[in-house]
């Protein structure tokens, strides 16, 4: 009997991270936005679908819903517009309808000088060293002034087109121009008082709803192949019987990592000491998962 064997086998395993870490500003991204290629759904790994926009909705959900706010962070107080006047009657002509708009207009414009001098009074508290509840209180009133004034600017739009129909009805009518030139007064003051809110509401403490929100996203993609040829002879057999002949493997994972706060210095790109604390623990839950911790 004689015997001889002969093995041989190379094994090599390369293991590579990268990580590449930069900040775009939203004023960056409008200005490029006509000349990046970001619609690719059908794509592999990161070129696909990232889920951003269910990302965006969700995580900013609370704050549309006003569960978290600018200003001081108590809950919610659930603030709301006053009712406005119901009128005695339904408007029918043009001149009914503009002199219906004019008492909306002035309601709203009422409204809004309200809760503006609300607002001032608060906001000179908060300048004064008073609790810091009056910033919360000064939010929530600025934010009536805003829509009330809103409102009136839409009731003085229609207002204006009811006094063209009213015009052209009857041109000599004298009490036409008196009513527009009333509720264009009434929309001014609207506006002039919203103008002073922001400039006061300017002055207070800026302290976001949320301070950061970061999203992670990761593909992980194997490929394999091997060979395993198999026969047998009278006294040979072989070379596959336990295992393939040759075989390889491949494993891509991209991960992508996205965190969104305020700057560090408004204006600037430079990141706050918020986002890289977000990135820092997003970038550890990264590390951690292929150890199933």
């Amino acid at each position: 009997m004689f015997g001889v064997s002969a093995g041989g086998g190379v094994s090599t395993t390369a293991i590579r991270n990268e990580s590449l870490s930069f900040t775009v500003a939203f004023k960056e991204l409008r200005a490029e936005r006509n000349r990046l290629i970001c619609n690719l759904p059908n794509a592999p790994d990161l070129y696909g679908r990232l889920g951003l926009r269910e990302w965006i909705a969700s995580a900013l959900t609370p704050v549309e819903n006003s569960q978290l706010r600018i200003g001081h962070h108590p809950p919610p107080n659930g603030k709301s517009l006053p009712a406005p006047p119901v009128p005695v009657a339904a408007a029918e002509t043009p001149k009914q309808i503009l002199q219906q708009k004019r008492a909306l207009v002035e309601f709203w414009a009422d409204v809004v000088k309200q809760h503006a001098k609300v607002v001032d009074d608060h906001a000179k508290a908060v300048n004064s060293g008073a609790d810091l509840k009056d910033i919360q209180i000064a939010y929530d009133e600025a934010f009536i002034v805003n829509r009330a004034a809103a409102k009136a600017a839409s009731e003085y739009g229609k207002a204006a087109t009811a006094y063209k129909s009213a015009k052209a009805a009857d041109p000599k009518d004298p009490e036409l121009d008196g009513l527009l030139q009333a509720t264009k007064d009434a929309n001014d003051e609207a506006s002039k008082a919203k103008q002073d809110v922001a400039s006061a509401i300017e002055g207070l403490p800026h302290d976001p709803p949320i301070d950061s929100i970061g999203h992670q996203v990761q593909f992980v993609v194997m490929s394999s192949a091997n060979i395993a040829p198999n026969w047998s002879l009278v006294s040979f057999k072989g070379p596959a019987n336990g295992g393939p002949l040759a075989a390889a493997s491949r494993t891509n994972t991209h991960t992508l990592i996205i965190a969104l706060g305020a700057p560090a210095v408004p204006g600037s790109v430079k990141p706050s000491e918020e986002q890289i604390r977000q990135l820092n623990n997003q970038h550890l839950d990264a590390l951690r998962a292929p150890l199933g911790q």
